[in-house]
């Protein structure tokens, strides 16, 4: 007695990578829409239990589908389509100069208390050329993946760079690499699926077929989806744009303003009211990042704070104090020279003035962050 299903073993490697793959992908989908709500280790393990059995199911049927290639194409463009879109994106950022997004509370940090990510952020976005060639190449990568006949160039192109980030995040502890470990699988799809092409071609020395595509056999309808996949491509690119331009009026609408970037205190002065209970810190420096967020630096501590800044009437408020809860610290600052501001107000009902005077060793930062 035998079995009546037939079993080819590259068939069989091939759905059950795909179908582990397609896992992967959604494990990404789910743990993007709530960082908080998931463990991604678990999640992931989930997923590719489920795809590991989805792919041996498949491979046992896969004989009795009516039309085998088409359904190999199909899978395959859905996972090049997916590693297209998040690479594009990723590149984008980086040559927008946002995606390492170090600030200059990091940069100011002694180098004994910096986590692995500080070091790789500090490192990739202290100049934007390195970091625009990376975007640049994933950028090519992405697109040539939308499109059949150059998806195994593109697939080489994203590999070489997340093989890259992958040995950068395992080392370094930055989730010990499984994302870009994800994203690298993902992306090598089109590798493996010609892993036989190739072995015939460079190892075997054999000629190999032209490959033949079970879809649009009509040069016409394929160039005009080559058209539609340009504009497809370039959705993710405006959607971004979009994002970017949102995040932007929400948490960083102190934009241009001369209070960004890192200031050392001088000339302090300030009168304490005999019933004030007010203790005012020993101020040394003031780092401002672009957005809300700064950090005040004494001779004893460090505290991170929040502040506005109101360009029309010259307005600086510094509040919410992590380590001095009883400061709250309003005024106005007056524009002494490019590099010096002199502030006037008040700290509750305490007077204060002090001047600002821009520290030099961060100009190149500075000049980044407007």
């Amino acid at each position: 007695m035998t079995l009546d299903i037939k079993i080819d073993i590259w068939d069989s490697l091939r759905w059950l990578t795909a179908c582990m793959l397609l896992s992967l992908m959604a494990a990404q989908l789910v743990i993007q829409q709530d960082y908080s709500r998931y463990v991604y280790t678990d999640l992931l393990s989930y997923y590719l239990g489920l795809g590991f059995i989805a792919g041996i199911v498949m491979s046992t049927v896969s004989d009795r589908l009516h039309d085998k290639k088409q359904w190999f194409y199909i899978v395959g463009m859905a996972i090049r389509y997916y590693a297209g879109f998040y690479m594009i994106t990723s590149g984008y950022a980086k040559i927008d100069d946002t995606f390492f997004d170090v600030s200059l509370t990091t940069y100011n940090q002694v180098m004994i208390d910096a986590s692995g990510r500080d070091f790789v952020w500090t490192f990739f976005g202290y100049t934007y050329g390195y970091q625009a060639i990376i975007g640049m190449i994933e950028i090519i990568g992405s697109a040539f993946l939308f499109f059949r006949n150059t998806k195994l160039l593109g697939s080489l192109l994203l590999a070489f760079i997340l093989s890259n980030a992958l040995l950068i995040n395992y080392y370094y502890n930055l989730d010990r690499g499984i994302w870009t470990g994800s994203l690298l699988a993902i992306s090598s799809y089109p590798i493996i699926e010609s892993i036989p092409r190739l072995f015939k071609f460079f190892i075997q020395n054999k000629s190999v077929d032209k490959i033949s595509f079970p879809f649009l056999h009509n040069p016409k309808l394929y160039n005009a989806l080559g058209i539609l996949k340009i504009i497809v491509i370039l959705g993710p690119i405006v959607m971004y744009l979009w994002r970017m331009e949102n995040i932007e009026k929400w948490t960083r609408h102190n934009y241009d303003h001369p209070a960004v970037g890192a200031w050392i205190i001088d000339e302090v002065r300030h009168s304490t009211p005999i019933d004030s209970t007010h203790t005012l810190p020993k101020f040394k420096r003031l780092l401002l990042n672009k957005g809300r967020r700064g950090e005040l630096i004494t001779n004893d501590t460090t505290s991170g704070f929040e502040y506005i800044v109101d360009t029309t009437y010259d307005q600086f408020e510094m509040y919410n104090f992590y380590e001095f809860r009883d400061m709250d610290v309003k005024g106005k600052y007056i524009i002494q020279s490019p590099d010096t501001l002199l502030f006037q107000g008040r700290n509750q009902k305490d007077s204060l003035e002090f001047l600002m005077i821009r520290d030099k060793r961060f100009e190149e930062r500075i000049r980044r962050l407007k």
